[in-house]
């Protein structure tokens, strides 16, 4: 058929045309509580939740990055974002007042393979989720293992508060 026939391609939604250009707070408004909650049950692929994600985050709704965030992890551990997901969720958590899901959330990231860049704060702030979810014990061991590895850190004297030599 001639070129004139064919099907216009489909309009990108106005709040993905406006994430991609970084405009979040825009994306957000486009898309609303109601429908931010929709697109994230409908969303299938990863760079969609992260999408989501960063837009709830990134236009001052941090708690809306949660559910976006949690479906990546539960049905694409493989992808090679999901450890980054992992961290940022365990932060957006620990913000919150969740300091256990925030410690899960950091042992997951962990176990994905956080980049190394990550490591010494990914430690650090698991130091702190564990402390602040009453787990004494535990975060205790975790900032003396922390110190050890890193004992001229920056994060040093925050992390000592929970444990260490």
């Amino acid at each position: 058929p001639p070129a004139s026939a064919e099907a216009p391609p489909p309009e990108r939604p106005r709040w993905r045309e406006a994430a991609r250009e970084r405009r979040f707070e825009e994306a957000w408004e486009a898309l609303g509580d109601a429908g931010h909650a929709r697109e994230v049950r409908r969303m299938r692929g990863a760079d969609g939740l992260l999408e989501l994600a960063d837009v709830a985050r990134f236009s001052g709704h941090a708690a809306d990055a949660v559910a976006p965030l949690q479906r990546l992890l539960a049905e694409h551990p493989d992808d090679p974002r999901a450890a980054l997901a992992a961290y940022t969720l365990a932060r957006i958590e620990l913000g919150r007042g969740r300091a256990s899901e925030a410690a899960r959330a950091l042992e997951t990231g962990e176990a994905l393979g956080l980049p190394a860049a990550l490591a010494e704060p990914a430690a650090a702030l698991r130091v702190r989720a564990l402390g602040e979810a009453g787990q004494t014990d535990e975060a205790r061991a975790a900032a003396e293992a922390f110190l050890a590895r890193w004992p001229a850190s920056p994060r040093r004297d925050s992390v000592a508060r929970w444990g260490g030599p």
